[in-house]
């Protein structure tokens, strides 16, 4: 299946990196913005990598749970600290004063919402995760 990487569509169309366009448009052109493309891209028979922000936006959710299979990797708030490192140079969406912790408190429960498959990963190969996911995808009637 072809792979939809959301963030560098974003780029491509706003010809910024996600770091500038919060930079220069600040954040609630940000998330405004996102859903709008997510909202229109055509995602059918295809994997669909979106960044965490993503979440917010309700037209592209909708548009995601129309178009097909849900599948939330959780991660806990350490796994995810590790793998970042720096929040501002990676351009994660959030306001001025929020930390990590703060936003993910508050997207667990979003991404938990719209989830149709969830997918423990932390201590997990990529091998596994993979593994894991066909497996419920196979139990849900998915390949």
């Amino acid at each position: 299946m072809p792979l939809v990487e959301c963030d560098r569509l974003i780029e491509q169309q706003t010809g910024l990196s996600l770091a500038r366009f919060q930079q220069t448009y600040g954040h609630d052109a940000f998330r405004t913005m996102e859903n709008r493309i997510l909202a229109s891209i055509d995602c059918q028979n295809s994997i669909v990598s979106t960044g965490g922000s993503c979440i917010y936006g309700e037209d592209a959710m909708q548009h995601f749970r129309s178009s097909g299979t849900i599948v939330y990797l959780h991660a806990s708030l350490e796994t995810i600290a590790h793998r970042l490192r720096d929040m501002n140079a990676r351009g994660i969406t959030r306001q001025k004063d929020q930390t990590l912790a703060d936003l993910y408190h508050e997207r667990v429960p979003l991404y938990r919402k719209w989830a149709d498959i969830l997918v423990y990963t932390d201590g997990m190969s990529l091998f596994e995760v993979v593994r894991d996911t066909e497996r419920q995808l196979r139990k849900r009637g998915k390949r």
